[in-house]
């Protein structure tokens, strides 16, 4: 199933100047959830941290009670390389609001530097979509960053999970589904949407919003 229309970035409401970014993966600490659907968010992160060559380190960030994971990557040389603070707030999901104001604040950038990444229903596996603002769609991770930072207006890279098929009785069983971990069969799948994630982190930095969407977008299945 494609995923519905959605219109193209309007640039104006994030500026594309160069600049420092604050990605931040979303997704649930610990062994427990490490593989899962709600995790794909902190997969990203990931896989762009490793193939930078550089590490998380950790930082407290007192005013929401956490301990974040933070990465920094400078695309380049020099004091003008376009550079990325990659973060996991360290806290659970329902609750990354917090943790990220507090990492805008101690950056010093604006809700117009962030790059939230997250899992999607409404994208079935292997798309990925970038977005500036809208609903949180009933993801209680947007959700609390929203509350948080009191603006919806941050860019959304989203990693399509799919929806589970309806149950029985009807309805559908999401919190098993979102916690439930990627199959095997899926594997090959779910590394090229990683992999064009991964290149969309970059573009953003490098090309700007727009630019970035037109080719993550391009990617996807048709």
């Amino acid at each position: 199933m494609s995923p519905t229309h959605e219109p193209r970035l309007d640039p104006s409401r994030l500026l594309d100047k160069e600049g420092t970014w604050l990605v931040v993966g979303l997704g649930n600490p610990g062994d427990k959830y490490a593989g899962t659907r709600h995790n794909c968010g902190y997969m990203v992160t990931d896989c762009f941290v490793k193939q930078s060559g550089q590490a998380y380190r950790n930082q407290s960030l007192a005013r929401a009670g956490v301990v974040a994971r933070v990465a920094t990557v400078s695309l380049g040389y020099g004091v003008d390389a376009p550079k990325i603070i990659v973060a996991h707030t360290g806290s659970y999901m329902n609750e990354s609001g917090p943790g990220v104001k507090e990492l805008l604040d101690y950056y010093r950038l604006g809700s117009d530097r962030l790059l939230v990444v997250h899992d999607e229903l409404d994208l079935e596996m292997g798309y990925a979509k970038l977005k500036v603002g809208g609903s949180d769609g009933g993801h209680n991770g947007l959700k609390s960053i929203q509350k948080a930072l009191g603006t919806k207006d941050f860019a959304r890279l989203r990693i399509g999970i799919g929806r589970p098929v309806k149950m029985p009785g009807g309805g559908f069983d999401v919190i098993n589904w979102v916690l439930g971990r990627i199959p095997k069969s899926q594997q090959s799948i779910l590394d090229e949407v990683l992999d064009r994630a991964v290149q969309c982190v970059t573009d953003i930095a490098e090309n700007g919003l727009a630019k970035a969407q037109a080719r993550l977008h391009l990617g996807n299945p048709k």
